[in-house]
């Protein structure tokens, strides 16, 4: 009697242990997958700010969003209401940041997904 209760609760904790290490499995698949994503936005806006850098806009002119005057796309701020519009075109710093986290998320989804296939692998 004694020995089916330690069979039983060693049947217990071999499956509290197989769902956990499919509860991990699952965790890492998509926070893999939530990197790749994040990595794959990173190089589009990467190349989004690279073509914004030789695509000048010049000579083109908006509404302002507070006032409503008519007023250059070059300018920095409304000369009207003083609205500020910022920095027309990208930093360097911008652009350097989006390659690097493109190279993370993408990497680190992937060491992810081979992680994640070594680990169903031993399953």
């Amino acid at each position: 009697m004694r020995k089916d209760r330690e069979m039983d609760l060693a049947t217990i904790i071999d499956s509290k242990d197989k769902i956990f290490e499919w509860f991990a499995l699952i965790f890492i698949f998509v926070f893999g997958v939530l990197l790749f994503v994040w990595g794959i936005y990173s190089f589009v806006s990467f190349f989004r700010q690279i073509f914004k850098l030789f695509k000048p806009v010049k000579g083109k002119m908006f509404d302002c969003l507070s006032c409503g005057s008519y007023i250059s796309n070059e300018a920095h701020h409304c000369p009207h209401c003083g609205h500020h519009y910022g920095q027309k075109y990208p930093t360097p710093l911008a652009i350097l940041m989006l390659f690097l986290f493109g190279g993370m998320g993408i990497g680190l989804g992937t060491y992810a997904f081979l992680a994640v296939l070594d680990l169903y692998m031993e399953l």
